[in-house]
């Protein structure tokens, strides 16, 4: 039977994941974009303390499923202190108990991935293998390009839209490119029509550095589009994690070097060390140390994001007023969950932001 491979959307991130399970052999079924019935599915199904990530991503999978899907791709599961490690366990159980039988495939940079792969596919040499994984990994480079330059364009941008308007062009493109050579002219591409987007560079605006659980740092539906609304309120966004470093992250060899070597990581857990002096999970010790990288680096204010339940970052979210205070940053922490409002959330945001700018240009009017 043909192995047809349904994941959770992730945010944008779908066009990258597409593109390496089809070029692995896998029919792959995309699911509809993540929306309120999704979030429905997973409240329905999953349990009641289960955090927001895993209800989005398990409706994600069912509404897969229902189009036609037999086989689930996970990030990540089984390794770690974290719950994404019974991720995988949960969902299979869960599936099954509601009629929905499956096979789950763990995509993750161990050998477990090769060998659940050459399962599916026996006829796949190692060499194939391994193209497809530098490839996947140029596609992500140039996603995360793409995102990173809009988060910086859009704050200065003169006519409003511009920025997100050539980011879905270039997503488009993205999705389309399916050789080395379209990629390298992209990647050239990008950099070009981003520059050439009319800014005002005299703009007053401000910086915030963002941290707390990966999944919400790269999810617009469960940040109801976070990013596009303060970029559009004067705010130029950073991101503490990306999906590079996370899917980078999660190999022995660089937490061996992240915890010997002078690496970024290595600086974070240093600066974490007086608060946390061991990982937690997650990524709660990272949370706590990259809002002080932030400072460092002159940002003028951090916000912390976290699910409802996410033992690492409400251990960091409890951290963060201390650090706040030592080191002299603002920190807005937020607790997120299938009820959290839009309303709500975005006026707290706005507050958070406003407060920020009185006092970095306490002569300009609020909305120059």
């Amino acid at each position: 039977m043909q192995a047809k491979i349904t994941f959770p959307h992730a945010g944008e991130y779908y066009v990258v994941f597409k593109h390496l399970l089809a070029n692995l052999g896998y029919e792959v079924v995309l699911p509809p974009p993540t929306s309120q019935k999704t979030l429905d599915i997973g409240i329905k199904l999953a349990p009641a303390q289960a955090c927001l990530p895993f209800k989005i991503t398990l409706g994600n999978l069912v509404e897969g499923i229902e189009n036609g899907a037999n086989v689930v791709g996970m990030i990540g599961g089984k390794t770690g202190i974290c719950r994404l490690a019974y991720y995988s366990e949960m969902y299979q159980k869960i599936l099954a108990d509601n009629g929905y039988r499956v096979e789950l495939l763990a995509v993750k940079a161990k050998k477990e991935f090769w060998l659940n792969v050459k399962k599916h596919h026996p006829e796949l040499t190692l060499h194939q293998f391994m193209k497809t994984i530098r490839g996947f990994w140029r596609r992500l480079v140039i996603f995360e390009l793409i995102r990173e330059r809009s988060l910086e364009i859009r704050p200065y941008e003169i006519n409003r839209g511009d920025c997100t308007r050539m980011k879905r062009r270039f997503l488009r493109k993205l999705e389309q490119t399916t050789d080395s050579y379209g990629l390298k002219a992209l990647k050239q591409e990008i950099s070009k029509g981003f520059d050439a987007i009319p800014i005002d560079k005299n703009r007053k605006i401000i910086k915030l550095g963002l941290v707390g659980e990966f999944f919400l740092l790269i999810d617009q539906f469960s940040t109801m589009n976070m990013e596009e609304f303060l970029g559009n309120n004067g705010v130029l966004l950073k991101y503490s994690l990306s999906f590079s470093e996370f899917f980078v992250g999660s190999l022995k060899q660089k937490r061996f070097l992240d915890n010997y070597l002078p690496t970024h990581n290595n600086q974070v857990y240093k600066f974490a060390q007086k608060y946390i002096t061991r990982p937690i999970g997650g990524h709660g010790r990272e949370s706590v140390g990259e809002a002080i990288v932030f400072k460092q680096k002159g940002y003028d204010g951090v916000i912390h994001l976290y699910p409802f339940s996410c033992m690492p970052e409400v251990v960091a979210g409890s951290i963060v007023p201390k650090v706040s205070a030592d080191w002299g940053i603002p920190i807005l922490s937020i607790c997120m969950d299938e009820h959290t409002g839009e309303a709500g959330f975005q006026t707290r945001l706005e507050a958070f932001t406003d407060m920020i700018k009185r006092k970095k240009y306490p002569f300009t009017a609020k909305n120059e």
